[in-house]
Parts: C-alpha cells; sequence; structure tokens
C-alpha cells in the first residue's frame, strides 16, 4: 500500500468511525447514567466529601438509586432541585442531608406530577447550573490570561504522571516534578476513599479540595519558573462526574478512553459512551483539552477462535478503538486540534520487533489523525521495559514531531531529564536527514494494521459489540443495575447547544 493509497484508507476509516460515533451519540442522548447524574449534583452545586471519606456525589447517588434502581431512569436532578426550591436550602447541606437518609427525595420525586413543583425545579436547575457553567467559563478565562502572562513552553510538553495521593504526598510529587522541569503534572488514577479522622484529602479526579491543592501548587511553580504548568487528570470511563470537577479546578488536559472499559468487559458499551459523550460536551465547555490513549488490547476474538492473532492486528484493533474514541470526543465538540492522541499502544515495547512495529504504528497514526496532537506516553512496567521505551522514544522523537511527552514519577531517577535529553539530540538529528517512507517489513506491518483496523469496523457495523468482547451487551445495558437507563423524565443541564 504506498503513500496515496494509505491517506485514501484513513479517510475512509476516519469517515467510518464517525458515522458509528454519531450512531452511538443520538443513543445515547436518550439514556442516563450513574455518572451523569452524578455530574448533575456537581453542578447543581454539590462538592466536598461526605463523613465516611467518600465524594458527597456519591454518596447521594448511591442512596437514592440503591434504594430503587428503576429511578435511574427518571434521574437525581429534579427531585433534588425541587427540594432546594421548596426549602431555599443550600445544596451541600441537601447532600448532606440525603446521604445520612435525614431526607427522602422519593417523596420529592412524587410531586414532580405537580406542574408548579416541576417548573419550580426546572428553574432551580437553571439557575444553579448557570451559575457552576459560569464559574467554568472564569476558568477558561483566567486560563488564558495566565499562560499569556507566564508564556507557555516550547513543544513538545515534558511531564510526568502520578497516582492518586494524599494533599501532602501530592505537593511533594508536584515540587519533584516541577523542580525537574515539568511542564505538565497528570494525575493517574483516582481513589474514592480519604481518612477523614486523619484530615487527609485524597489528589484525584473526583476530589475537588484535592484538585484545588494541586492547581495551587502547580501555579506557584509556574510563577517561580516564569512558565505555565499544566494540570491533567485522568478520567474514569464511566465518571462523567470527574470532568466537571476538573472544568471547575481549571484543569488543562484529560486523559480518557471509554473503549478500555469495554474490552475489559468492566462496562457495557452503552453506559461507557454515554457517561464518554457526557464528559466530554463538559470539557468542550471548559476547554480542557483531550489525550487518548492508543487503544486496549482486544483478545476477545482470539478466546473465541481459540487462535493467537498476529501482532499487526492486534494492533488494529487498537487503532480502530483509538478512532472511535477520537470520533465521540469530536462528536461531542471537542476541536480536533484540543485533540491529542498516544503514538504507541502501551504493549507494543513488550513484543519482538518493537522498534520496526512502533515506526509503522507511528506512520499510520500521522495519516489517519492528520490535525491532531501526538503525545508519547510511558506505559507501566519493569525497569527493563523503560528502558527499552525510552531507547524507542529516542528514535520517534527524531523522526517527528510530538506535542506531549509523559513519563512516569520516579523520584530515584531524573525521567524527565533523560527525555529531555533524548529531544534535544532529537531535533539536531532532525536536521541532518530527511525523513522518509516506509519501506519493507514496516511498510508490511502498516499496511496490515490498517487492514485490521477495517476489518473491526466491519465486524462492529455488520455484527456489533458482540463481535468485539465475545457477548452481547444489550441485556446487560436493560438491566436498570448496569448504571445505564433510558431516560423517561430526565433533561439535559448542558443542552443541545453545548456540541460545537
Amino acid at each position: 500500500m504506498d503513500q496515496g493509497r494509505s491517506a485514501g484508507a484513513a479517510t475512509a476509516l476516519r469517515a467510518r468511525a464517525a458515522a458509528l460515533a454519531l450512531a452511538w451519540s443520538d443513543a445515547a442522548a436518550a439514556t442516563t447514567t450513574l455518572g451523569r447524574e452524578r455530574a448533575i449534583l456537581r453542578l447543581l452545586g454539590v462538592r466536598g466529601q461526605a463523613p465516611s471519606g467518600r465524594p458527597l456525589v456519591l454518596e447521594v447517588a448511591d442512596r437514592y438509586f440503591n434504594a430503587d434502581p428503576d429511578r435511574l431512569a427518571r434521574g437525581i436532578g429534579l427531585p433534588f432541585a425541587a427540594r432546594l426550591a421548596a426549602d431555599g436550602g443550600d445544596p451541600i447541606a441537601l447532600a448532606r442531608a440525603v446521604a445520612d437518609g435525614s431526607v427522602d427525595l422519593a417523596s420529592v420525586a412524587a410531586s414532580l406530577d405537580d406542574p408548579a413543583v416541576r417548573d419550580a425545579a426546572l428553574r432551580t436547575v437553571a439557575e444553579r447550573t448557570a451559575a457552576t457553567l459560569e464559574r467554568v467559563d472564569a476558568n477558561r478565562t483566567a486560563r488564558s490570561e495566565l499562560r499569556r502572562l507566564l508564556g507557555e513552553p516550547p513543544r513538545p510538553l515534558v511531564g510526568a504522571t502520578i497516582a492518586s495521593a494524599t494533599l501532602p504526598e501530592a505537593a511533594i510529587a508536584a515540587r519533584s516534578a516541577t523542580d525537574g522541569s515539568a511542564d505538565l503534572l497528570v494525575l493517574g488514577g483516582a481513589a474514592d476513599v480519604a481518612d477523614p479522622e486523619a484530615g487527609t484529602t485524597v489528589v484525584a479526579a473526583r476530589s475537588v479540595p484535592g484538585l484545588v491543592g494541586l492547581r495551587t501548587q502547580l501555579d506557584e511553580a509556574g510563577a517561580m519558573r516564569g512558565r505555565y504548568v499544566r494540570l491533567g487528570v485522568a478520567i474514569d470511563a464511566l465518571a462523567a462526574d470527574q470532568a466537571v470537577a476538573a472544568g471547575l479546578e481549571r484543569a488543562d488536559l484529560a486523559l480518557a478512553d471509554p473503549m478500555a472499559a469495554i474490552a475489559a468487559g468492566v462496562a457495557s458499551p452503552g453506559h461507557a459512551i454515554a457517561d464518554h459523550l457526557f464528559a466530554c460536551r463538559m470539557l468542550a465547555r471548559a476547554g480542557v483539552e483531550m489525550l487518548v490513549p492508543a487503544g486496549p488490547l482486544v483478545v476477545a476474538p482470539d478466546l473465541q477462535s481459540g487462535v493467537a492473532s498476529s501482532p499487526a492486528t492486534r494492533s488494529g484493533r487498537a487503532l480502530a478503538m483509538q478512532l472511535l474514541a477520537v470520533a465521540l470526543a469530536e462528536v461531542a465538540g471537542i476541536e480536533r486540534r484540543h485533540i491529542a492522541v498516544v503514538g504507541l499502544p502501551a504493549w507494543l515495547a513488550e513484543e519482538a520487533g518493537g522498534i520496526g512495529h512502533a515506526v509503522a504504528e507511528l506512520a499510520a497514526r500521522r495519516v489517519l489523525f492528520a490535525g491532531h496532537g501526538f503525545a508519547l506516553v510511558e506505559p507501566d512496567g519493569t525497569p527493563e521495559q523503560a528502558a527499552v521505551w525510552r531507547g524507542l522514544a529516542t528514535l520517534l522523537l527524531a523522526d517527528g514531531d510530538f506535542d506531549v511527552v509523559l513519563v512516569r514519577q520516579d523520584r530515584r531517577s531524573d525521567r524527565l531529564g533523560t527525555i529531555r535529553g533524548a529531544i534535544a539530540v532529537a531535533a539536531e538529528a532532525r536536521q541532518s536527514w530527511e525523513p522518509g517512507g516506509l519501506a519493507g517489513a514496516t511498510a508490511s506491518y502498516r499496511d496490515a494494521m490498517l487492514d485490521a483496523a477495517a476489518r473491526e469496523l466491519d465486524a462492529l457495523e455488520a455484527g456489533g459489540w458482540a463481535t468485539i468482547i465475545g457477548y452481547s451487551p444489550e441485556a446487560a445495558a436493560d438491566e436498570p443495575r448496569s448504571g445505564v437507563a433510558t431516560r423517561t423524565d430526565g433533561f439535559d443541564p448542558l443542552g443541545e447547544g453545548s456540541r460545537r
């Protein structure tokens, strides 16, 4: 397949992914999820932790929906707003009362059949959501002004990822990363529980106090360095509420991918996609950029057939999933230039022929994702695998421009310094030769990968998700406890006008 045919295949693949994403978006518009309902509570002004140490939005949603899963179809936003309208109270105080059982929203929900009660609830929703979104808009403006004031670092942005931690631990990690000239700090997997007796605050995508503290740390580091330092958060696949927290606390970047949860069987496709679309709409409103991983390892077809697929087929499946995740983000309103894609799957460094395959993977994505930013992200692994990844990163940096390079935080070694050295070498190397096209086995691998991605989309269009994940998700999606339901009395607090 020559370069011209590769470009033609890329255009066709993107069009097919966009068509699937649009159809899924239309279907998701009729549903709601637990994550979406928690997001609505955040938009209504609920924040902070419950006495258990869990985020208050989780406690309220769990108490209300666990008592009767059929309530999910009608949502929690209108009953909650109706009680606020009746009492004229504070959303945090009401949330605490619901969480501890002293207020039962079920009786309030029954009263929504009264037009006056419903109208009051809708007015309250509109007023409180507008106030929250005004804060989000103000943060978007403040981000732009602060970047202009402090100045932007040169590309690629070099950053580190840290796991969720207590605020003191995160502050140490932030200082360590910024002392090492990090341009970006990405907060990884989120824990839900802090220790209220010890007075700890967990820094995670759901923890607004923790995000506030970390954002402050990075702003102080940026002021001292005279260069803006970005905050990134990894948003869980079933946690649209985390996107609201990210917008409220001036996160700059969100790492999100519903396909990993679908491929792993953690969530039904309808659930993960509906949550992801709502989260993306919120991120688009907040001006938060997105980083899309390189796609999950899809092995269900191999388990069904009993035959292991080739590396190119596995990579093609992952590429198809990445295409779909990007298409969903675009359908939700995030502009192409604000979506960066990770160039390599996490498992690639472990496979034989990884170097040639990596060159092919990146070359295919350069054509498929024209107009997007590109990122290299160090996966978890052994020290030996980390060394291979750093060598691979050096090679790829010399062959093309990147917008983001992320390494794992490690206080025992200067990973940031190593990558900055590689970037400097790569910049000089690019002046010494003209990168050419692929040849031989590398070109064959790229072509096989693109063919496999096309087959993956063929399978989705013809047979649905069962051909990808190995079972039919329809029954699970109709089960109330699955976390997704068809809305019967819901509303859209962001409005269709939020799509851009």
